[in-house]
């Protein structure tokens, strides 16, 4: 049983999630009447499922993963679920809520000396932490984070953090300074054979390169990407690299396909972030290209996906496109303009801030 679980624990670190469940299938059989491992089981799955794009299986995996750690009395393994309910919140895009999960798993893994489980945890707090806050706040955190993973050779939990930071930086617009890191992070997670890894880094390395000037680069990273993805991690991404390729589009044409296909892969079911990170793609897009009704269709999907718990970092992007789409039609409003620029500096998103200021310099 003990050998199945490792198997599909490392199954898991490099992205073979198809070889994990089966490895899980005859690890579960074992585990009967063994609480500890049954939890380590449906943990293991869960996390399978969540990679998947499958949301309520793997919160279904992980309610049981917690049930079976309380009744073995076994601190790693509820922690390990806790994370895992995190995720679902996460997925779901109940940002405070996944914020606030996996600030309990952290605490646990504290209480019982839980260094190595307490890492990647902590990069999801920065990563939570930038849709909430200002963006960059958690950053620090991400420093002790690979001080860390390198003492206790840890190299999966460096990857994340050096992915985090390239995350964070590109969420916030700060591209040239989300290069180093992403670059760090792309080269170790080759090494590591960690696939989902390599596919995050190359849609981040995309995004960062392009507005860098780096476009031949940025369409080498993009493509890569596609070309390696498969069905599993594209459910995973697919946002992140269909808003780039949106971002990237050379005619009306290839913008389209871009989106339709975006649309698809939303509508199939995937974690919040691919409807984060391709509506805020498919509203500049849709703004840069004068399509205001694209642009505030954008906006309406993305304000329902977060209606049942807000996101300050939505709540931005939502009204920014719409204030930009109502001057774009002839029908500016400086008081929202400037506010919503306001808005940005304090929440350290410079990469929103051209648009508004050129909206702006229209009116002077």
């Amino acid at each position: 049983c003990h050998a199945y679980i490792g198997i599909a624990a490392a199954r898991r670190a490099s992205g073979a999630s198809d070889a994990g469940l089966a490895a899980l299938a005859l690890a579960e059989p074992l585990a009967a009447g063994m609480a500890r491992e049954a939890s380590r089981v449906a943990y293991l799955r869960g996390c399978f499922e969540f990679a998947r794009g499958d949301a309520r299986a793997s919160q279904r995996a992980q309610e049981a993963a917690r049930e079976r750690a309380l009744a073995a009395g076994d601190i790693e393994c509820e922690a390990q679920a806790l994370s895992g309910l995190a995720d679902v919140l996460y997925a779901d895009g109940r940002m405070a809520s996944a914020y606030a999960a996996f600030e309990r798993c952290v605490a646990l893994c504290e209480r019982g000396g839980l260094t190595r489980f307490s890492l990647n945890n902590r990069c999801m707090l920065a990563i939570v932490h930038a849709f909430l806050d200002p963006a960059d706040a958690a950053l620090p955190e991400l420093d002790r984070v690979r001080v860390a993973a390198r003492e206790l050779r840890q190299p999966a939990a460096e990857v994340m953090a050096d992915e985090t930071e390239g995350w964070v930086r590109v969420v916030q617009g700060r591209y040239d300074d989300a290069i180093a890191p992403s670059e760090r992070s792309l080269a170790l997670a080759r090494e590591i054979g960690s696939r989902r890894w390599v596919m995050f880094d190359l849609g981040l390395l995309a995004y960062a390169y392009w507005h860098a000037g780096r476009h031949i680069a940025a369409r080498q990273a993009l493509d890569e990407a596609f070309a390696h993805a498969g069905d599993v991690v594209l459910r995973f991404i697919g946002g992140m690299l269909y808003g780039a390729q949106a971002l990237m589009a050379e005619d009306a044409i290839d913008r389209a396909r871009a989106l339709a296909e975006g649309e698809r892969l939303l509508a199939s079911g995937c974690p919040a972030h691919c409807h984060f990170w391709f509506r805020r793609e498919a509203i500049d897009a849709s703004l840069a290209h004068a399509d205001w009704d694209g642009a505030v269709r954008q906006t309406v999907a993305l304000d329902a996906f977060t209606r049942a718990e807000r996101v300050p970092w939505i709540d931005f992007q939502v009204t920014r496109g719409r204030i930009l789409a109502a001057a774009g039609r002839g029908a500016p409003d400086r008081d929202a303009l400037l506010a919503c620029r306001r808005r940005g500096v304090v929440m350290h998103l410079p990469g929103a801030l051209p648009a508004l200021d050129a909206a702006l310099a229209k009116l002077a």
